[in-house]
């Protein structure tokens, strides 16, 4: 017996829905590093000193951070919340017996939302390490530093899974965003 992973005719679904766990994935992994890079600026931040104090005690440093950490928040509930979708809506496949490509057609239904969460999630990476590296100063691009690594790795974030720029404008207007953009506007609401 041959072994595919559907019907012929599936391979495009397929395939777009692999593009579309890979923007979820992506976003995760820039949500988990944006964590890190901020942990690390705050860290350094602490021990940083101008005029006698941590500048971490400054308003505007503190002003900034709490930018960050609310961008940081806002991430982790869209990507949370979406992979529960998933999760709640393959749970109930799989309890109604259903046919596996209504898991695909469960997937391509939040592809603006992986879509979504792959640009915030870049985006919002690239403002964290470049907060970081400003408390951070010169060193921020020093090799001794672990966020010379996240700066220099962060490039790949804005192309992988679809170049930011192309992700941001093509989703909402696919099939599947479509009729996703009544979702999100009545959540919203």
């Amino acid at each position: 017996m041959r072994q595919s992973l559907g019907s012929r005719g599936d391979g495009a679904a397929i395939a777009l829905n692999i593009l579309n766990l890979g923007r979820l994935k992506l976003g995760f992994g820039a949500l988990g590093t944006c964590k890190v890079a901020f942990d690390l600026g705050l860290a350094y931040g602490k021990t940083r000193k101008q005029f006698g104090q941590p500048i971490i005690t400054f308003d505007l440093q503190r002003a900034k951070l709490g930018h960050l950490a609310a961008r940081i928040y806002a991430l982790d509930a869209m990507a949370y919340r979406t992979a529960g979708a998933i999760a709640a809506g393959e749970a109930r496949l799989l309890a109604a017996g259903a046919d596996p490509r209504a898991t695909i057609a469960l997937v391509r239904s939040l592809a603006l939302e992986a879509a979504i969460i792959k640009v915030v999630g870049s985006e919002t990476l690239r403002d964290v390490i470049d907060g970081a590296l400003k408390l951070h100063g010169g060193y921020g691009y020093i090799e001794d530093y672990q966020l010379e690594r996240l700066a220099r790795d962060n490039v790949i974030d804005m192309i992988f899974e679809g170049p930011t720029t192309s992700t941001a404008w093509s989703s909402p207007t696919s099939s599947s965003a479509t009729s996703t953009r009544g979702r999100l506007a009545s959540a919203i609401s």
